[in-house]
């Protein structure tokens, strides 16, 4: 029995959790690090830098140790897309958008209070946007490889070190939305189980330029259907 999900190409995995390829203890600890100050940049120093600062800063935190870990071979985590990507790359915005319009009208039956936000009017904002989800995207994934390969250490089951590793990427992703001004269960509905949907592009592409291009689409669709009513 194959330990790869019916979704997964077998000819790649996600990288380090088994030891393939294999990093040292000092790398592992460097992917901590980054995984901490990418969350103190984004609860604690948000809103003393401009919009743009903090895209740079809370990459940069992030994608640093990346580099430093895989020796600058980024392809480990960013590879070229191809013609078959791109189906399940607006599929997947397409299905986290309509899952937020679920939710929103479920919380408060309203269907912008749940969607991505939108706005993004200016080529300014694009570049911030464009910044940021490079870190969202690989804090995400970073701590999906580090949680799977706590649970495989012991488990030695892929699968369900997937399935554990995502739920808990996924509640810690939601709450690190957490202003105080939006509520704990639409966080963790909303930013935190929404991005099932990339994760779900990640295990099955093993490739962040797709989960990035997904969540670049899905935060400006709105925007694409308000043009649409013009």
């Amino acid at each position: 029995m194959t330990d790869f999900f019916k979704i997964e190409g077998q000819n790649e995995d996600v990288p380090f959790y088994n030891g393939i390829p294999e990093i040292s203890k000092l790398s592992w600890i460097v992917l901590v690090i980054g995984l901490i100050l990418y969350l103190i940049t984004s609860r604690y120093i948000i809103n003393s830098i401009s919009e743009l600062q903090f895209s740079l800063l809370s990459t940069a935190v992030i994608l640093i140790p990346i580099l430093y870990v895989t020796k600058g071979k980024i392809t480990l985590f960013f590879k070229g897309l191809s013609y078959k990507d791109i189906v399940p790359i607006i599929g997947f915005a397409l299905a986290g958008l309509i899952y937020s319009y679920i939710i929103a009208i479920i919380l408060s039956g309203n269907l912008h209070a749940g969607i991505a936000p939108g706005g993004y009017t200016n080529i300014n904002e694009l570049i911030i946007l464009a910044v940021q989800l490079i870190g969202e995207e690989l804090f995400k994934i970073i701590m999906l490889v580090l949680f799977m390969a706590a649970i495989y250490k012991f488990s030695k089951n892929r699968k369900l070190s997937i399935i554990l590793a995502g739920l808990q990427t996924l509640i810690i992703f939601g709450l690190c939305h957490e202003t105080g001004i939006e509520t704990l269960h639409k966080v963790l509905l909303v930013q935190g189980f929404g991005s099932v949907f990339n994760l779900i592009l990640y295990i099955q592409t093993k490739n962040v330029t797709a989960t990035y291009a997904s969540h670049f689409i899905y935060d400006l669709l709105p925007d694409m259907i308000a043009l649409m009513h013009f």
